[in-house]
């Protein structure tokens, strides 16, 4: 019996220098990920919509084969809370609202807005 916990205990040993090396090889992998990361910071000034909002009224969708409303979001205000924020901010913001259409959402998309 005596025999057989010691060698229960080396196999748990060996088990755990084992899983040891791996969190060693992880954590090694995990500093190289880090070192590689570059972040180069946007270049607001050229951008020509920083921020677009864009709203469904009224917003619907298909279930079961019928089409239901859903409840009515108060966009005026969003925006106009939104508005508010940025009037006091001290960097320009160009800021873009319109309702959400494909077509608007294609134009919006490709004026590039970072948010």
């Amino acid at each position: 019996m005596l025999l057989q916990l010691i060698k229960e205990r080396e196999s748990y040993k060996e088990k755990l220098r084992i899983a040891k090396r791996e969190i060693q090889v992880r954590d090694g992998h995990i500093e190289r990920m880090k070192s590689e990361v570059k972040i180069f910071p946007l270049d607001m000034s050229s951008a020509r919509v920083h921020l677009a909002f864009m709203f469904s009224s009224p917003l619907i969708r298909k279930f079961q084969g019928k089409t239901e409303n859903i409840m009515q979001l108060d966009y005026l205000t969003e925006i106009s809370d939104i508005v508010k924020v940025l009037k006091r901010m001290k960097h320009e913001m160009k800021f873009k609202t319109d309702v959400a259409t494909v077509s608007n959402f294609r134009s919006t998309i490709t004026d590039g807005p970072i948010a």
